[in-house]
């Protein structure tokens, strides 16, 4: 394989390719978190992770207005116009159908962020108990665990 063409390839693997369903469950697991706050974690992963959160971060904000735009144009509002609530669901009446439909093609839109994807060798790049199996299946949209 030329030159070029190894570097085209470990570009295209280092690429984030994500929903944004996939990047909202992302952005609200506790794992990441956990990752996130970890002071073990070697000084190269550690500004990877943050050179990566931080592109995410402008994604999702995006991302969460945009939704709540949606769900404020369909939404039953109130004498006050208000959202009507109940149970902590928002209701959408005669809407709902609809409100879904923009909602569920928001949410299935794929986005890619250059360079976003880790890669991190468990062996040597972070502390043996730092995740649980749980958190490392979380974060495999955004890290690729080597060693695992």
């Amino acid at each position: 394989m030329s030159e070029k063409k190894a570097k085209e390839k470990r570009k295209i693997e280092s690429d984030l390719k994500v929903t944004n369903q996939e990047l909202r469950r992302l952005m609200l697991s506790n794992g990441l978190q956990r990752f996130l706050d970890a002071r073990d974690l070697s000084p190269r992963i550690k500004f990877k992770l943050l050179l990566t959160m931080k592109k995410l971060d402008e994604i999702f904000t995006t991302l969460e207005k945009v939704r709540q735009e949606i769900i404020d144009l369909y939404a039953e509002k109130d004498k006050e116009g208000e959202r009507v609530v109940i149970n902590n669901l928002v209701q959408f009446g005669e809407n709902e159908k609809e409100a879904n439909e923009k909602l569920d093609e928001l949410m299935a839109e794929q986005i890619v962020v250059p360079k976003g994807r880790l890669t991190i060798d468990l062996n040597n790049d972070m502390p043996k108990d730092l995740l649980s199996a749980r958190d490392m299946l979380e974060l495999s949209l955004l890290v690729d665990f080597k060693g695992a």
